[in-house]
């Protein structure tokens, strides 16, 4: 009985490991598709709860920080994006019982202003652990005039030689044009080297200041000038005439000076 069983021939086998790794190939992508979109998913909603969380704990505790209140509560955060990301995290007090705050995640945020601000910020973390010499090879630049420019120069390079551009939404709220160039960049502020976005049609790596646009990375909200001048940016990183970030979100709050436009 036995020797009239055979088994499969060399080129049924092949033929079986061809169909296999032909669904393999249809369903893979998408297996992980769905993975990636539940992992966003999950960050999204994590992140959103901390905030809320965070807001409602500000009301009791006055001056508590976002950083502080996720580390005694969720732990560290560069552990909490199922996807791996880094988080930012930004709160501040808009009067002893009104906490605001936002998280942005590294992998998952997908906001032109917040992608940029990610990328930066990473740049300068990455900066500010480096000696004099570290960040002259990493700039590339033969001296130590570490200015505004040379800090954009890396962070325009690694964005791909270009700026983000401005939503449409923001433009149309502020009266540009679909058609009209305008682009988010960064600037780096004196002494703490902070980073600040701000939106003008200059698309380099060398700075124009002039500016009637920028975004509170804090809030996720940007604000518009609207008293007629602009505002030279600069005045941020000027020893003399500096407008610190605590004080320029300050001037946020005169109505007849900003208005929020998101």
């Amino acid at each position: 009985m036995l020797k009239n069983q055979r088994g499969f021939t060399l080129v049924e086998i092949i033929v079986v490991l061809v169909i296999l790794a032909v669904l393999a190939a249809f369903t893979l992508p998408t297996m992980l598709g769905f993975t990636g979109h539940a992992q966003e998913s999950l960050c999204s909603t994590e992140r959103t709860e901390i905030v809320k969380h965070y807001e409602v704990n500000g009301r009791i505790h006055q001056g508590l920080t976002i950083q502080e209140f996720i580390e005694d509560n969720y732990g560290d955060m560069d552990e909490l994006c199922p996807a791996g990301g880094d988080y930012y995290a930004y709160s501040y007090f808009e009067d002893e019982q009104t906490a605001v705050a936002v998280v942005y995640c590294s992998e998952h945020t997908t906001s032109a202003d917040g992608r940029l601000f990610i990328l930066s910020r990473q740049i300068m973390d990455n900066i500010a652990e480096m000696t004099n010499d570290e960040i002259q090879n990493y700039l590339g630049i033969t001296n130590f005039n570490f200015s505004n420019d040379t800090f954009r120069a890396k962070i325009f390079e690694e964005n791909g030689g270009t700026w983000n551009e401005l939503s449409e939404s923001i433009k149309e709220k502020i009266g540009l044009s679909e058609d009209t160039d305008y682009y988010i960049q960064p600037y780096i502020t004196y002494g703490d080297r902070d980073v600040v976005l701000f939106a003008n049609s200059k698309n380099e790596a060398h700075g124009n200041w002039n500016t009637k646009l920028i975004f509170n990375h804090e809030e996720g909200v940007w604000y518009e000038k609207i008293d007629g001048d602009n505002f030279l940016i600069s005045d941020m990183g000027n020893v003399d005439s500096q407008v610190t970030w605590e004080e320029l979100k300050e001037q946020f709050k005169d109505e007849t000076v900003w208005k929020a436009v998101n």
